[in-house]
């Protein structure tokens, strides 16, 4: 029996994001202290909603790695679009879920 495998691919959210040149970026926001200090998202990227809509996504966090992780969790199973009204415009599936990072 044949059957075609068209799971989402076992990775890591860095590997994902390597392999599609997205550059997550981590910035503190002025004025706050506390549980959103930080915040992180990839610029000219945006997650296409369910009902077609396009919308930001970011992910909020005490630390740098918190927002980091906030962030990758916000994209588990998303569709998202990359570089919106541009000629390299191109949407990418987020899988359901990433794969644990061995470190």
């Amino acid at each position: 029996m044949k059957f075609k495998d068209e799971t989402f691919p076992d990775v890591t959210f860095e590997e994902f994001c390597q392999a599609n040149s997205l550059v997550v970026v981590v910035r503190e926001q002025s004025g706050r202290i506390g549980l959103n200090r930080y915040y992180a998202t990839c610029d000219a990227v945006d997650v296409r909603e369910a009902h077609g809509m396009l919308s930001g996504a970011m992910g909020v966090g005490p630390t740098k790695e918190a927002a980091y992780l906030a962030y990758s969790r916000r994209l588990e199973g998303r569709k998202i679009v990359v570089g919106v009204r541009t000629a390299a415009q191109r949407e990418l599936q987020c899988p359901n879920a990433w794969k644990a990072d061995p470190s």
